[in-house]
C-alpha cells in the first residue's frame, strides 16, 4: 500500500490526514493520520516513504499491509509526539542506507524503541535499547510483541549514555551499527554517543539524528552536527549521507548516516 493509498483509505474512514514537509529532496513523503478521542486528537499512523508505523489495533482495517510496516502498541511512541515525531521519522528515513542484516545495533536514547524495530525489520539480529528512564522498558516490549519479536531479539538498559561504565553492560565487540536520535538537545549526550565508538570496533555505521542546518540568521545552528560529524571523521568515519526535511521555513531538520570502511 503506496503512501497514497494509506491517505485515502483513512480520509474515507473520518480520520485526519496532515502531509508534512517531504523528505529528502522532496523525493519522500511524510504523513500523520489522527483520530479524535475524548475532544482530543491521538495519531494512530504514520507514513514514511515506504515505511508504515500503525497502531496494532488497526492493523486489520488496512488491507493490503505493506512489508515495510512497524505495529506500535496503541502507538505510544515518539512517533506520535508534536516536537519528537518528525525527528524520529527522518531519522527512520536516514536508516534505509544502513546495512542492519546480521548485527547487532544499539539505539541510543531509544524512547520506546521505534528505531530499533526499523533494525529488526531490516534484518538486525540483535538490537540494544538504551534509556534513561525505565518507563521506556514496557513501551518496548509492548512494541515488540505487536511485531512478534521475542525476547530474545532485543534488550532494554537503564542506563546513562555519559556514564563511562554504560559499556561494562554491552557486548562492545557485537555492536555493528549505531543509531543515536539525539541531537544537541540533551546536552552532550550527542557526543558522549560519538565517544562511545572507542569501546566498538566492529562498528561501521552511526546514524545521527535531531539536528537541523544552519539559520541564515545565526552564525551557526545550535542544532548543527558539525561537531559530531567532526569527531566522527576522527574515529575513521569517511562517508557521509544527510537526509534533510524540506520546510518552508527556515527550520530544517536534519538526520545523517556515517561510513568507516
Amino acid at each position: 500500500m503506496r503512501s497514497e493509498h494509506v491517505q485515502e483509505h483513512f480520509q474515507q474512514a473520518g480520520y485526519h490526514v496532515l502531509e508534512y514537509p517531504f523528505f529528502d529532496n522532496n523525493a519522500i513523503p511524510y504523513v500523520q493520520v489522527w483520530h479524535a478521542k475524548d475532544r482530543s486528537f491521538k495519531m494512530c499512523c504514520s507514513v514514511v516513504g515506504d515505511w508504515l508505523f500503525l497502531d496494532d489495533r488497526l492493523a486489520t482495517t488496512v488491507h493490503g499491509v505493506p512489508e515495510k510496516t512497524v505495529l506500535l502498541s496503541k502507538f505510544r511512541s515518539l512517533l506520535g509526539e508534536v516536537m519528537l515525531g518528525p525527528y524520529a521519522a527522518l531519522t527512520a528515513h536516514a536508516m534505509q542506507g544502513v546495512d542492519c542484516s546480521g548485527k547487532t545495533v544499539i539505539d541510543l536514547g531509544c524512547g520506546d524503541g521505534v528505531l530499533s524495530l526499523v533494525a529488526l525489520k531490516k534484518g538486525a539480529t540483535h538490537v540494544i535499547g538504551v534509556a534513561s528512564e525505565n518507563k521506556y522498558s514496557s513501551l518496548m516490549r509492548g512494541h515488540m510483541l505487536a511485531n512478534n519479536y521475542s525476547a530474545e531479539k532485543y534488550q532494554f538498559i537503564q542506563g546513562n549514555i555519559c556514564d563511562e561504565h554504560i559499556t561494562d553492560e554491552l557486548p562492545v565487540h557485537d555492536i555493528g551499527v549505531v543509531v543515536a536520535n539525539l541531537g544537541p538537545h540533551y546536552g552532550t549526550v550527542d557526543v558522549a554517543a560519538v565517544r562511545l565508538l572507542d569501546h566498538l570496533p566492529s562498528c561501521n555505521f552511526f546514524v545521527g539524528g535531531g539536528y537541523s542546518l544552519s539559520n541564515p540568521q545565526y552564525r551557526k545552528s545550535p542544532f548543527s552536527a558539525m561537531h559530531v560529524k567532526h569527531m566522527l571523521r576522527e574515529q575513521g568515519f569517511t562517508f557521509f549521507s544527510d537526509v534533510r526535511e524540506d520546510s518552508g521555513d527556515q527550520f530544517h531538520r536534519l538526520s545523517f548516516v556515517a561510513r568507516r570502511f
